[in-house]
């Protein structure tokens, strides 16, 4: 009898913490904030405040998703990082209801964004952000 692959043991709570930190840190700040930052769109232009205060919201809802995503991963033993996944698959949290709770978030921060400097560059950004987050989902898909 052919037994499947021998599953991946949980990382410490400790790795798990700081490799998901710097995830974040690194793919998070490079995507949702340097990037903005360099490509000059990311200043204040003239704009309602109701479009400030709806940015200011829509950000912090898109970050919920986000970091209740990552704190699942860390309470799995894993990391969002492909690499150092957790061994069981993770359904709590977001995950019950959205497929990619990262990729909602991380689109939601940004078109909170767009409102809070109500920048035409920033939703071109979000534009071809959430068109890559379809593509590599798709992808990733395609080989399951």
């Amino acid at each position: 009898m052919e037994k499947g692959p021998t599953p991946r043991p949980a990382l410490p709570r400790a790795k798990a913490l700081a490799g998901s930190v710097a995830w974040f840190i690194a793919v998070g700040g490079t995507f949702g904030c340097l990037l903005p930052y360099l490509s000059g769109d990311w200043h204040f232009h003239p704009a309602p405040l109701a479009a400030r205060v709806a940015g200011v919201i829509l950000i912090g809802a898109g970050l919920v998703p986000l970091l209740r995503s990552f704190a699942d991963f860390i309470q799995a033993g894993g990391t969002p990082v492909p690499v150092a996944s957790p061994p069981r698959l993770v359904v709590s949290g977001c995950y019950r209801y959205v497929r990619n709770p990262i990729y909602v978030g991380f689109v939601v921060v940004l078109g909170g964004e767009i409102l809070l400097f109500w920048s035409a560059g920033l939703l071109r950004y979000t534009i071809v952000a959430w068109a890559v987050g379809i593509a590599a989902v798709a992808g990733m898909r395609s080989r399951c």
